[in-house]
């Protein structure tokens, strides 16, 4: 595991076990624990509206470099 990987793993580690639930966390628990810390964003449609980009990212797109966007997709969405 890299550094910012084991920096992302201490992190959502520390979230969890600080505000222990007394039930099972569900993925829109952890969905909405990485949209409050600026990990993630909430889901978008990708066909329809496209991975959200930051502004350093739009920039390096509009100067024809093709930034790299990190995508995770939830599957069985309930």
């Amino acid at each position: 595991m890299n550094h910012m990987n084991m920096k992302l793993y201490w992190r959502i580690r520390n979230a969890y076990h600080c505000h222990t639930p007394l039930r099972p966390r569900t993925q829109y628990d952890w969905l909405e624990l990485g949209v409050k810390n600026n990990w993630c964003c909430r889901p978008v449609c990708n066909t329809h509206d496209g991975v959200p980009m930051s502004q350093e990212e739009e920039a390096e797109w509009e100067e024809g470099n093709d930034p790299c966007q990190y995508v995770v997709r939830v599957d069985e969405w309930e």
